[in-house]
């Protein structure tokens, strides 16, 4: 079939300029724009608070809802680049026809599944294009062949297909980037709870009367051991977070907070191990009186016996802090105009923080002094602290050196202070509980304040901490774990015995009151970032690929496709027509012979008033060489011609 000389062509420029660059690789920046601002977004919302759904709004968005609007702007991202890959295999098709020949079946899979072609490295089969030279009014370059080698074009089309692969199916790894964390948030309130209020009365009076009262107050500080514990069980390395039992709140929902709540506060600033009698300096004397006198009176506010000494035999794991002053009760305080005996009140304290380097004891293990071969401490692990090698336990001789054992006890100097502080929006952590995180409290908090019942309490210290480590109340890890136990059972031991003593000794005067305002829950969203910033570089990808492919582009003679309609329908297949002859003309799939046909497309540039500018589609076969010659024979003449 001739070529029709009838048909006129006329110019059109639009490859050329800035506006058609834009319109024809628009989609590639589109789709970064849309990636970045959607990591930007997610980004900015990380650590707000989200309703969780079926529950009051509060004017937030729910959960559903930023999954919604998650999706959706995964839905656009995808769409854009589905809009490139749809045109991707169209323009790697005539970049690969113009630059080397190639048969159906591998354009087929280049335009459909985006598979490149295997490079062929031997010679260039067809010079068409190398020998189609305009000579007259367009100058062309002498050097015609390709400006990309066949194996370097085959490496940059298999990149690009791989490289719009990740974009297609990393949605998951943004979604998996997402992360929803339970939160409680605090809802304005007018409700007023009354809390429990120490002070002066007749509970006060009686504690300081009578021992069975005191011994009444430790019974109820070792049963508080266990609750204000529970939050003392993480590490030894971090501060304990002080609990509040308040008798008033008993059976209020957990889900709320009190505005305002004074709750113990027991720093530790140092804890020393003492491995050597020197280092006990002039606390030697009263190491030895608290372990082996029976009648010393530092360590007791209930009764004057020493409880430490009657453990001695038993209580492995016993802990104490040794006081260096007995507790005293305060002076009675007449009422003014009324007899001294009729209505007489002990003076309350003044309010004070109790600070100071105090010795702490602690039973590690004890032998029989019929086994003389145990009698060395340290040689054997603890049977309750297992090594202790990080100390010295020292041995004392009981008192009865025939039915008493020689016990081995480890020995630490803290330094501490003892007081109280205020605890803001304090939430109620279980029935009667309120705690202050300390991470969340400001940095006055961890100041202690004076009050009044803070040197009853440490005098209470030693009684509490000797029960409740002998009953194991407070259910603190000890193997392996002299370090945190020891700080643990401190701390506790003052919170028992501070929230007992306010528990116990209420004013006679209205209780004080404070807000309880609802904990509501929500969901506070947050962002795995290297996970999504991982999602946004796979589908940066994208935007790699196109300038690649922008660079063969280069190489190529033709415009590139921007429609892949027009490039198909108004493509000269005239000479594919003709070589037909396996029934391609009417075919809706591809047989396996169909792949014998190579094509090669012609898009040499000629002058603009030439009458027919349609890329022609030129065929190349194995079995007829001879027709490949005259073919080429034929364009060449025409072209001396013009």
């Amino acid at each position: 079939m001739a070529e029709s000389i009838d048909h006129k062509c006329k110019y059109r420029d639009d490859s050329s300029g800035l506006w058609n660059r834009i319109c024809t690789w628009w989609l590639l920046p589109l789709h970064i724009a849309f990636v970045a601002a959607f990591t930007i977004v997610l980004f900015a919302f990380d650590g707000h608070l989200v309703a969780i759904d079926g529950t009051i709004r509060y004017g937030r968005l729910s959960q559903s809802e930023v999954n919604i609007f998650i999706s959706i702007g995964l839905t656009i991202i995808r769409l854009v680049a589905g809009g490139w890959l749809a045109t991707l295999g169209w323009k790697m098709a005539f970049i690969v026809l113009e630059k080397r020949e190639t048969n159906l079946a591998e354009l087929d899979r280049l335009i459909t599944w985006k598979m490149p072609l295997l490079a062929r490295y031997q010679a260039e089969r067809s010079s068409l294009r190398n020998k189609l030279k305009v000579r007259g009014g367009i100058k062309r370059n002498q050097e015609t062949s390709s400006r990309h080698s066949y194996k370097q074009t085959t490496l940059l089309l298999w990149s690009i297909c791989f490289m719009s692969i990740p974009p297609q199916i990393v949605a998951p790894l943004a979604f998996g980037s997402i992360i929803w964390i339970p939160h409680g948030e605090r809802r304005p309130s007018n409700v007023q709870v009354p809390v429990t209020t120490p002070g002066p009365g007749d509970n006060w009076d009686w504690f300081g009367l009578y021992s069975r009262n005191r011994a009444f107050t430790v019974y109820q500080a070792s049963a508080l051991a266990f609750p204000v514990s529970s939050s003392s069980r993480a590490n030894s390395s971090s501060p304990q977070n002080p609990r509040r039992s308040i008798l008033t709140i008993l059976g209020t929902a957990g889900n709320a907070s009190l505005a305002n709540v004074t709750v113990p506060l027991f720093s530790i600033h140092a804890l020393e191990w003492l491995m050597n009698p020197d280092q006990l300096g002039d606390d030697e004397a009263i190491v030895h009186q608290a372990i082996l006198n029976p009648h010393w009176g530092m360590l007791n506010i209930s009764s004057p016996g020493n409880p430490f000494y009657i453990w001695n035999a038993t209580g492995l794991g016993a802990i104490t802090i040794i006081n260096t002053q007995p507790w005293e009760r305060g002076s009675s305080i007449a009422t003014p105009g009324e007899p001294s005996n009729s209505t007489a009140h002990d003076a309350w304290p003044d309010p004070s923080i109790v600070s100071g380097p105090r010795i702490v004891a602690v039973m590690t293990d004890h032998n029989n002094v019929k086994k003389p071969e145990f009698l060395s401490c340290g040689e054997r692990p603890s049977p309750i602290f297992g090594s202790t090698q990080v100390v010295t336990p020292w041995l004392f001789p009981a008192a009865d050196q025939f039915t008493s054992p020689k016990s081995c006890y480890a020995l630490a100097r803290v330094n501490f202070t003892a007081g109280v502080a205020t605890c803001k929006d304090c939430p109620i952590v279980s029935n009667g509980l309120v705690e202050a995180d300390t991470s969340i409290q400001d940095q006055d908090f961890l100041n202690p304040r004076a009050d009044p019942l803070v040197e009853t309490s440490v005098s209470m210290m030693p009684e509490v901490m000797i029960f409740t480590s002998t009953t194991n109340s407070t259910f603190l890890p000890t193997w392996n774990n002299l370090e945190f136990y020891t700080r643990a059972s401190l701390s506790v031991g003052y919170q028992a015995s501070w929230n007992a003593v306010a528990n116990g000794i209420r004013a006679e005067s209205p209780l004080l009151t404070t807000t309880m305002s609802p904990i509501a829950s929500v969901l506070s969203f947050g962002v795995n970032r290297p996970r999504l910033s991982l999602w946004a570089a796979l589908q940066s990808l994208l935007i790699v690929s196109g300038i690649m492919l922008a660079f063969l582009q280069t190489g190529c003679d033709g415009k590139s496709v921007r429609n892949p309609v027009i490039s198909a329908f108004l493509l000269d297949t005239r000479r594919l027509i003709e070589r037909d002859t396996r029934g391609l003309c009417n075919a809706s799939a591809l047989k396996k012979g169909d792949g014998k046909i190579r094509l090669k497309l012609d898009v040499s540039r000629r002058n603009p008033d030439s009458n027919y500018r349609h890329p022609k589609l030129l065929v190349e076969s194995d079995e007829d060489e001879s027709e490949l010659t005259e073919q080429r024979e034929r364009l060449i003449r025409r072209i001396d011609d013009v």
